[in-house]
């Protein structure tokens, strides 16, 4: 899947609810690539601080999967 982004808020939400649903097996797993050189280094600015997370996202990171949801593709 290649999501070409503009928003940083919404293409970090839009992987998000993308690695959710192939966690769940709504989904197949597949790779995605995201077209955003910024949103790309500013998911690696919220991995720097995982103290700013919320619950839910915390409970997510550590639900032991192994999987990353803000892993980037490829």
């Amino acid at each position: 899947m290649i999501v070409p982004a503009f928003a940083v808020g919404r293409t970090q939400e839009l992987v998000y609810a993308l690695h959710r649903l192939m966690v769940a097996r709504k989904l197949p797993s597949l790779p995605i690539f995201v077209d955003s050189p910024l949103a790309v280094n500013v998911t690696e600015v919220f991995r720097m601080h995982p103290e700013c997370f919320d619950s839910e996202t915390r409970q997510f990171m550590s639900s032991g999967d192994g999987r990353d949801p803000l892993a980037s593709a490829g």
